[in-house]
């Protein structure tokens, strides 16, 4: 990578960078840091909460394999096989700590909060709330295994008729059943998400919020217009919202299922998470506005120079090349001179160098980008736009946070 050239290198970048997962020595120095990182019940607490969030979603993962080996969807030995492949279970363990432990020392230095989803009233814990999602992704990794075997990759339901998305848009990404268009998709996306990543996935994406946190040190007196394209279900802008309820955020995303996910799960925060004793909202000075907008990235339909800060999270490595660079424009266009962009994405060839060999087998997840996007030069490509100039790079596992001052 040559990031180097063009960012200034967080602690993290270096650490992941020659991070080996295979060695024994992380995990045995990660634990280590664990008993060193708590420092009081609140601590603690996050580690036990993380530690059964591995367990459960690992397990997850495992039951998921043996479900889809019995319904005939993956051929017999496919987990035993899967398990072995390269890069799959060595140092999962360590990496997930390590995960952890860079998120509590952000926390430490009062970048965010912590996560409120520890909250036990949180309806993760719910029984009737939790086990529909696991009887449905349990069918959807058996889904998407037949399709991996197979190599059967599809266009969604609506791709013949209808011109209204752009054409790569119309796809299975990570051979997902309909893409992303229709509310089952939706409704389980962030459950499978973290069975294939460990339970990591939140942890990753608020690696965002360390150079956001520093965005909002230049508004402590006042309301920054943020804008979170290809925004998903919105589980990063409840985080968001959670650590900086001040902001006035626009939550954008171009499939109506997901932008209704959404709706639904900043509602569900702002209900539950974010509100007086009376159960009424708080509003006012110390909450923003959220408002929820349907469009593409490369066509925003605000108006120039109207926003303070644009955050781009898992869209660009799913995006042509050629629509990376009319998203960049239209980010530039939408941010005020001296905004800041966010663009938090898959890391990429020589982020972390021990991956280096396995990284491009993503694509074999009907990933077509991928390959154009482990390559891309973000610096050089800014720079020789001339519409960014570049900030920082934060690294966490798999996941890599890149900011942007627009000129």
């Amino acid at each position: 990578t040559l990031d180097a050239n063009y960012f200034r290198l967080d602690e993290s970048s270096r650490f992941w960078k020659s991070y080996d997962a295979e060695s024994s020595g992380n995990f045995l120095t990660a634990m280590k840091e664990v008993q060193n990182s708590i420092k009081g019940p609140k601590d603690a607490a996050y580690w036990g909460y993380n530690l059964l969030r591995f367990l459960y979603f690992s397990g997850n993962a495992l039951l998921g394999l043996y479900y889809s080996e019995l319904t005939a969807a993956a051929p017999k030995g496919y987990p035993q096989t899967l398990l072995k492949s390269p890069g799959v279970t060595p140092g999962i363990l360590g990496d997930v700590v390590d995960v952890h432990l860079w998120n509590l020392k952000w926390i430490h230095k009062g970048l965010f909060k912590m996560p409120y989803d520890m909250n036990l009233n949180h309806r993760q814990y719910d029984p009737g709330h939790v086990f529909p999602l696991v009887i449905e992704s349990f069918k959807e990794m058996a889904s998407r295994s037949e399709k991996l075997t197979a190599g059967a990759i599809e266009t969604v339901w609506m791709a013949k008729s209808t011109k209204l998305y752009p054409k790569y848009y119309l796809h299975d990404f990570h051979f997902q059943t309909d893409g992303w268009m229709s509310t089952r998709s939706a409704e389980i996306y962030n459950y499978v998400t973290e069975i294939t990543l460990a339970g990591k996935q939140d942890a990753m994406q608020r690696s965002a919020l360390v150079p956001f946190a520093k965005f909002m040190t230049k508004f402590r007196f006042k309301t920054p217009k943020v804008l979170e394209i290809a925004a998903g279900t919105g589980r990063f802008a409840t985080f968001l919202k959670d650590s900086f309820p001040e902001v006035n955020l626009i939550v954008s995303d171009l499939s109506p299922f997901y932008l209704e996910a959404a709706r639904k799960n900043i509602n569900y925060w702002k209900k539950a998470f974010h509100a007086n004793q009376e159960g009424t909202f708080k509003i006012a000075q110390d909450v923003g506005t959220t408002r929820f907008l349907h469009c593409a990235a490369e066509d925003i339909p605000l108006p120039d120079s109207s926003q303070d800060c644009v955050i781009a999270m898992n869209l660009f490595h799913e995006l042509p090349a050629e629509t990376r660079r009319g998203v960049i424009k239209e980010v530039a266009r939408v941010l005020k001179p001296g905004g800041t962009f966010i663009l938090t994405d898959s890391i990429q060839l020589g982020d972390r160098i021990a991956m280096d060999e396995t990284i491009g087998l993503l694509t074999n997840y009907n990933e077509p980008e991928y390959p154009t996007y482990i390559r891309e030069d973000f610096g050089k490509l800014m720079t020789e736009e001339g519409l960014f100039k570049p900030e920082e790079k934060v690294v966490l596992s798999v996941t890599k946070t890149l900011s942007f001052t627009r000129l």
